[in-house]
């Protein structure tokens, strides 16, 4: 069955089925390639606390997805079809938000935070925490005024990560603070990559 009949059906039954019953819906690719085995595992799982996404093939078409729904905690994994419009509208709906190799990009998450700095965005989010190679930190904060944290402000930080079980020394992230027009402050946590996990992310508190 070719995975773009079968990609946006699945996302619409995922949301018609569940928002307003979990908490908590992730987002990302599996192997099962046959639809109602696949509509049938999902249906088991429609009053659990975290729900299984879709199939989708690696190189499969994009389908624009409506993300246009509230729920409290969203992860999304291995999608290429995210923009800065999804995050924008997404902050508005969701309190916790990670993604773990997507689409979004260093120019995509700088671009958020000048939104947010300027007081321009209605946000609901709380945290976001992104995972994945190739993010550079300058262009993170590429014309943003931040400050660096304490390490009593960092060691504090650590426990805000979302379900990445990023259990790592705290000489191994950096922290800063980025503030709103409005006074209002961010924290950004900063894992670079290192030689035992090559992990790079980063999340941020609002």
């Amino acid at each position: 069955m070719d995975s773009g009949e079968i990609d946006k059906p699945c996302f619409d039954w995922i949301v018609e089925n569940t928002v307003g019953k979990v908490n908590t819906l992730k987002i990302y690719r599996t192997r099962i390639k046959d639809e109602r085995a696949y509509t049938e595992s999902l249906r088991g799982m429609a009053n659990s606390l975290c729900l299984i996404g879709w199939y989708k093939e690696k190189n499969a078409p994009v389908v624009p997805y409506d993300l246009s729904f509230n729920v409290e905690r969203l992860h999304i994994n291995n999608e290429d079809w995210l923009s800065l419009n999804h995050l924008i509208d997404l902050s508005r709906r969701v309190k916790i938000l990670s993604f773990d190799e997507v689409s979004l990009t260093s120019k995509m998450i700088n671009d958020f935070l000048k939104l947010w700095i300027s007081s321009e965005l209605s946000i609901e989010l709380s945290s976001l925490a992104i995972q994945g190679e190739g993010y550079e930190f300058r262009d993170l904060l590429a014309g943003i005024r931040y400050q660096i944290s304490s390490m009593a402000e960092q060691k504090e930080e650590r426990g805000w990560w979302v379900n990445e079980n990023l259990n790592v020394s705290q000489h191994l992230f950096q922290a800063y603070k980025i503030k709103r027009n409005s006074g209002v402050e961010a924290h950004i946590i900063y894992v670079p990559k290192y030689r035992q996990h090559q992990l790079e992310a980063f999340q941020i508190r609002f």
